[in-house]
């Protein structure tokens, strides 16, 4: 059991990701920050994603207490999966990362103290997308919760959720969820909902988090070319 107080809780869902979760979760465990919780969800994959999930765990037996694993008895798509992982998370903020993708190890550690110190609700990042080489997305963003909200709603600006931390409560204070059933843009709703009721915004103009594109069979998988943007508000 966890008996302190959780600075991040990251939720990853896992489907049809056996070629990736190792680097993955090598990424998660060796985080620099050490008061998190890492909640794998296995969307029932008919894949060995969770064993091999299981061997990565053992090799990092400080981390253990720290990782919930959760199974759906039939497979139920990415918005109940992020439910989920909301019904169980208990950390001041909750961060996303899915499990054919992989972060820079103080990626969290630099969200967490950024968002802290400047008493921001959401902190953001920078991203790599390999096309298939790596190729930065550089974010320079407001950091007024309206005008990002605007740029969404015109299309200006991506919205994945995984660049970014968000403050827990805003969930639960806001009864926000993700829609049941509804598998497309489910980041973009939540991120718009969120937004909207935040008062601050930290950007940190740093690149974290390397974005998979090649696993076509995993839940998450899109390919948009608009990725390659280089958003300026």
């Amino acid at each position: 059991m966890i008996e302190y107080p959780i600075h991040v809780s990251v939720i990853i869902p896992v489907y049809n990701a056996v070629k990736y979760i190792e680097r993955c979760t090598c990424s998660l465990l060796g985080q620099t920050l050490e008061n998190m919780e890492f909640i794998f969800i296995d969307d029932h994959t008919p894949d060995e994603s969770m064993e091999a999930l299981g061997r990565v765990i053992e090799r990092y037996p400080a981390r253990k207490r720290q990782i919930k694993i959760i199974h759906h008895k039939s497979r139920r798509g990415i918005a109940a999966v992020r439910n989920t992982g909301l019904d169980n998370a208990v950390g001041e903020y909750i961060g996303w990362v899915d499990s054919d993708d992989w972060v820079d190890g103080e990626m969290f550690e630099k969200l967490y103290l950024s968002a802290v110190r400047s008493g921001a609700d959401i902190a953001w990042c920078d991203y790599y997308v390999n096309f298939p080489q790596e190729e930065k997305v550089r974010q320079k963003l407001s950091e007024d919760p309206q005008a990002l909200l605007r740029a969404i709603l015109l299309e200006n600006l991506m919205t994945p959720l995984w660049n970014k931390i968000m403050r827990r409560d805003l969930f639960t204070r806001y009864g926000i969820r993700f829609l049941d059933g509804v598998d497309m843009a489910e980041d973009k709703n939540v991120c718009i909902k969120i937004l909207g009721v935040s008062s601050r915004v930290k950007y940190v103009p740093q690149g974290f988090y390397h974005y998979e594109t090649n696993n076509r069979g995993s839940l998450m998988h899109r390919h948009d070319d608009s990725h390659r943007i280089d958003y300026t508000l």
